[in-house]
């Protein structure tokens, strides 16, 4: 198991055992974000190094600088899941991203940096729906296409409801 962001950390080795969950639990719980996440390296690292097959959980927020990034991140994980590898791709979103539910005058600062952008949401909360809805067509479309499963993990709604869309598929 692996965390990313502009560098590769090792968290544990992989495994088939069932208890390993727990410690996985805990691996990710103390994980802080931290730079600027780095898909290319990350993807590209961990699938020149796979040797066997394996079934690949790619946990993210999708977020990207540019379309062409997203473009490799996608194209990475396609060949990942045609290399005879299962990959499963879990997109966590907050409710705010999904809704855009915010009201009067807010500041905004990046996630991977630290820009502000102060903004009025009544005035592009329908053209942010409508570039986040167009966003998250094109990566579902692009993971059903590839045989990827895709998941969307609400952070509003509680882990074990957001893990039983998984396990009913």
């Amino acid at each position: 198991m692996s965390a990313f962001s502009d560098k590769i950390e090792k968290l544990a080795d992989t495994t088939n055992n069932i208890s390993a969950i727990g410690r996985i639990n805990e691996l990710l719980k103390n994980i802080i974000p931290s730079g600027k996440s780095d898909f290319q390296l990350a993807l590209s690292n961990f699938h020149n190094n796979l040797t066997k097959r394996k079934l690949v959980i790619v946990l993210t927020d999708f977020i990207t600088d540019t379309e062409k990034e997203l473009d490799s991140a996608i194209k990475l994980m396609r060949n990942i899941q045609a290399g005879r590898s299962n990959l499963i791709a879990l997109h966590i979103l907050d409710n705010a991203e999904i809704n855009f539910n915010f009201n009067g005058v807010s500041q905004f600062v990046g996630m991977e940096g630290n820009e502000k952008v102060l903004i009025e949401p009544e005035k592009i909360r329908g053209k942010y729906i409508e570039l986040f809805n167009k966003y998250m067509n094109r990566l579902k479309t692009e993971m059903t296409m590839s045989g990827i499963k895709y998941y969307i993990l609400n952070t509003w709604q509680p882990l074990d409801k957001n893990l039983m869309q998984i396990f009913k598929d």
